[in-house]
């Protein structure tokens, strides 16, 4: 596909109306490869870059696919891997010449189907730049297999367990167990399909429900086939006579061309290295995930354009405030969630936006609260809304209010309904011999009391309120959807959709992942398809530091977090919740196909009460950073600055690493190597420190951390000699 005139204008999605939907540019990723002289220029700035933006020519990006995948953008110190930041590596790599190949280490997954569309989409794009692709996995299950098909080949130790035998579905109730123990949920689920609380009360699958899960099933099963029969050129009939056979003997499947070959990790390194001309004794140049995301675009040429789209992430349940200290809210933040919106609103640099949602609903009221306030951004700016693994009840409450609705094929959407419920105690407190006295003045003061089920004119009140809130929510659905409110109710009614399935419904505009978001936000905000643009990413995380200190003090005084989820969920049940069905889809052996996380993003925790007494003068507030993707480099007055937490680059990754993990109150004759204990200097003494302090020295000149261990287990810190004025409880 080379071109005498090459220009990397080419990583640009493109303007293609030839798609299925074609009232909408496709966004398809066409690879150019670059001509001598942008090839000269690239390498010239290879020479002058940092060091650690440095790559040996050959190198293979090496990846490792592992559990969890976040659609957040990741610090440093982050664990896990991150979506924009692993697709991004990918077209990064297609482009640059010191990548030869990528080398796909692949365990098992715990994510929907949406983000596992994503990466298998940006494999096959990658292939376009005809370097290699390897796919290597020691088990391989539907969802493993589904992304290994995309490489050109697959390797499997002689030991890797295979089990492709089907999709299951699942549906836990505990409707009995509280029975038992004399609890009694008293649930208000408007719409004929919301099953979200039959779990509670039931003790069996409905209709309703068996009907949804079934049709999930098979939509699931159908698409995973027909790509699997096109990655093999083989019929639908055969792929599915394999999966009926119950085939798990490594020596048919390497037969039956399922994998390349049978071989161990290092035996497949082996094989590079004689690929490479490299000597055996070598090592093989591999780079990894993380250390190459540090490579900036406009060293490879991708840099961005002028026209600026602002980009918004939403992932994990919906609630409306931050909570406290040591109740930390998480998922999506209604208040912090309507600054961006706002910001971006007031701001004539960006021409666009694109809303990444990635959420099962939560919060009636925040959901409503985030819808008003994206309607608002709409009247003045394109707005495009991305689904990735599930974007229902709540969820889809905040895309409606955008221009256009992009989905993956198999995003779990619609579940237009809410829930409501309280539970009734009574039996329980009797058991136990616990009594609560109750003093109101009100018809309906009580409404809500635990220790009894509803009067019959509550009951009523209760349902009345319920019922209320799911009008609200189908009328706004059918008019964003320009649709009647009869034919609105017919598609509603709690009822879960995949991608493909809301869009011949009209829930959905357009199929396809982020790269057509973009090809969409362009196109709409009236800019050419062969202009680049600039993507600037609003959802900065945490900082590294304040993450390394809620780690510390998780450890020291040793949190449940999944008790406190339980408690939670419990404590705010009578509140009316757009919340999507607890569903389950696992491959034969119990791997998670599509989970809709109550918290997807549990490790990006706030502490803003913390972090405000830390430091009362707001100089580091949350900056929006710009995400390195699709080729758009950040503007001069948007980069952001040097992240005042980072260590210096040239620390050994594994001891930091080590850095993170470590516990150093729990052995202080065990510290790590990088932590020494000094008694307290009296210039900190006089300021209100006690005890001893930490000191970590080897971090980097601006990076001191003094972490001090109180008394009470209080924590503070002094960074870049910067001693905060107010110490905090």
């Amino acid at each position: 596909m080379a071109s005498s005139n090459e220009n990397l204008d080419d990583f640009e999605p493109k303007l293609d109306l030839n798609e299925g939907d074609d009232e909408y540019p496709s966004g398809e990723f066409e690879y150019t490869k670059p001509g001598a002289w942008k090839s000269f220029v690239v390498n010239l700035r290879m020479l002058i870059a940092c060091p650690w933006q440095r790559i040996r020519n050959g190198s293979v990006l090496n990846i490792e696919l592992r559990g969890k995948i976040s659609d957040q953008v990741k610090s440093r110190f982050s664990s896990g891997l991150s979506l924009p930041q692993l697709c991004e590596n990918l077209i990064k790599a297609a482009y640059d010449p010191h990548i030869s190949g990528v080398y796909l280490h692949i365990e098992t997954l715990n994510c929907g189907w949406g983000k596992i569309e994503e990466i298998r989409r940006h494999i096959l794009d990658f292939r376009k730049s005809g370097k290699f692709t390897i796919g290597y996995a020691p088990e391989w299950r539907e969802k493993e297999y589904y992304i290994g098909c995309a490489c050109e080949e697959l390797y499997a130790p002689p030991s890797a367990y295979f089990s492709l035998y089907g999709l299951t579905s699942k549906a836990f109730f505990v409707g009995g167990v509280l029975e038992k123990v004399g609890v009694e949920p008293q649930v208000q689920r408007i719409g004929k399909y919301k099953s979200a609380g039959d779990q509670l009360y039931r003790k069996n699958i409905s209709e309703e429900n068996h009907e949804v899960l079934t049709t999930l099933l098979d939509n699931i099963y159908e698409n995973w086939v027909d790509k699997i029969s096109q990655a093999k050129g083989e019929t639908k009939e055969e792929i599915e006579g394999f999966i009926n056979e119950g085939v798990y003997q490594i020596e048919k499947l390497k037969e039956d061309r399922w994998i390349t070959d049978i071989k161990y990790d290092d035996e497949v390194r082996s094989m590079l290295k004689t690929r490479l001309g490299i000597a055996e004794k070598k090592k093989l140049p591999l780079i990894e995930y993380k250390k190459y995301s540090r490579i900036r675009k406009w060293i490879l040429g991708l840099s961005g354009g002028k026209n600026q789209i602002a980009v918004i992430r939403a992932s994990g349940s919906i609630s409306r405030v931050v909570g406290s200290f040591f109740s930390p809210s998480s998922g999506i933040i209604a208040e912090q969630f309507i600054k961006k919106i706002r910001k971006v609103r007031d701001s004539k640099k960006y021409k666009a936006v694109i809303i990444r949602i990635d959420s099962p609903g939560g919060d009636v009221l925040a959901s409503d609260l985030m819808w008003r306030e994206i309607k608002l951004l709409a009247e003045s700016k394109p707005v495009v809304a991305s689904m990735v693994d599930v974007a229902a009840s709540g969820g889809y409450y905040m895309a409606m209010a955008a221009h256009t609705i992009v989905s993956e094929n198999l995003t779990l959407t619609g579940s237009i309904g809410v829930i409501t419920a309280k539970f009734n105690l009574g039996k329980l407190y009797e058991k136990i011999g616990f009594n609560k006295e109750i003093i109101s003045k009100g018809q309906y003061a009580e409404l809500f009391a635990a220790d009894r089920s509803f009067r019959p004119d509550e009951e009523k009140l209760f349902a009345e309120r319920a019922q209320n809130i799911y009008k609200q929510f189908r009328d706004k659905a059918a008019c964003s959807r320009s649709m009647s409110v009869d034919k609105m109710e017919e598609i509603a009614q709690g009822r879960v959709w995949t991608g493909n399935d809301a869009a011949s419904r009209g829930l959905v505009d357009a199929i396809g992942g982020f790269s057509r978001a973009v090809a969409i936000a362009k196109h709409r905000a009236n800019i050419l398809h062969n202009k680049k643009v600039t993507l600037v990413e609003l959802s900065k995380p945490s900082l590294s530091l304040q993450k390394i200190l809620i780690s510390m003090l998780s450890s020291v005084i040793r949190i449940d977090t999944t008790l406190k989820h339980l408690q939670d969920d419990f404590a705010t049940c009578d509140g009316v919740q757009a919340r999507m069905d607890g569903i389950m889809f696992h491959g034969s052996e119990g791997s998670s196909f599509a989970e809709p996380h109550f918290n997807e993003e549990g490790n990006d925790v706030y502490w803003n009460w913390a972090f405000n007494n830390l430091f009362p003068d707001n100089q580091y507030q949350e900056q929006p950073i710009v995400e390195q993707q699709f080729g758009h480099e950040e503007p001069e007055d948007e980069y952001v600055q040097d992240d005042p937490w980072a260590v210096d680059d040239d620390v050994n990754e594994e001891i930091l690493n080590r850095w993170r993990n470590h516990d150093p109150w729990e052995d202080e004759h065990n510290m790590h190597p990088l932590i020494t204990q000094q008694t307290c200097p009296p210039s900190l003494s006089s300021k209100g420190w006690k005890g001893k302090v930490l000191w970590c020295s080897e971090l980097g000149p601006r990076n001191h951390y003094f972490i001090s261990c109180l008394s009470s287990f209080m924590v503070r810190y002094w960074v870049s000699n910067k001693l905060p004025p107010h110490p905090f409880h």
